[in-house]
């Protein structure tokens, strides 16, 4: 999948969103925080658009270190939850963001063998990003009836631990972490 960087315009609902052309699909990956008047996304092209080229794309490193955490779903979520914080308010430029994500990316990746994360089945449905039957990255307990997880548009999430299949001595795995 190709990667770039979109400017952010305000749609005719009042909504920030990136200036892609009519009938590109996007999936935001990180932005520097909530005020962010740009956006790192993975995007594809629709057969009467294949012509069009983004004025923007990361360099091959950091598209690389994409490509290759996305085998490693929680190494992006950490990484586009750690760009948020590490910028909130500031808005940096592209260079320094890029080398940011791209050194959290690396440590994240780097990080797996010790991290303690596990793969669990949901076994319950939240409509728009939980889906039963379907598997997700949980990363660790936040309290005693609730997990953290990652999910398929690489987000952080907590949810109860219930809504997930946690037999066969993952919940000692995930309270050993």
């Amino acid at each position: 999948m190709p990667y770039c960087y979109m400017e952010l315009v305000i749609s005719r609902a009042g909504d920030r969103c990136p200036d892609f052309p009519a009938g590109v699909g996007f999936l935001v990956l990180a932005d520097p925080g909530r005020n962010a008047a740009w956006a790192l996304y993975e995007y594809t092209l629709p057969h009467d658009l294949e012509s069009w080229k983004p004025t923007e794309s990361p360099g091959q490193r950091l598209e690389a270190l994409i490509d290759s955490a996305k085998g490693y779903p929680p190494a992006l979520a950490l990484a586009r939850d750690e760009m948020t914080s590490t910028f909130r308010e500031r808005q940096p430029s592209r260079n320094e963001f890029e080398e940011a994500y791209a050194e959290s990316l690396a440590s994240n990746l780097g990080s797996q063998p010790n991290s303690g994360f596990i793969l669990a089945c949901a076994i319950r449905d939240e409509p728009g990003y939980l889906d039963a039957g379907s598997w997700y990255w949980l990363l660790r307990l936040a309290g005693a009836d609730s997990v953290r997880w990652v999910s398929t548009d690489f987000h952080v999430y907590t949810n109860a631990l219930s809504d997930f299949d946690l037999t066969g001595g993952r919940l000692e795995k995930l309270k050993a972490a």
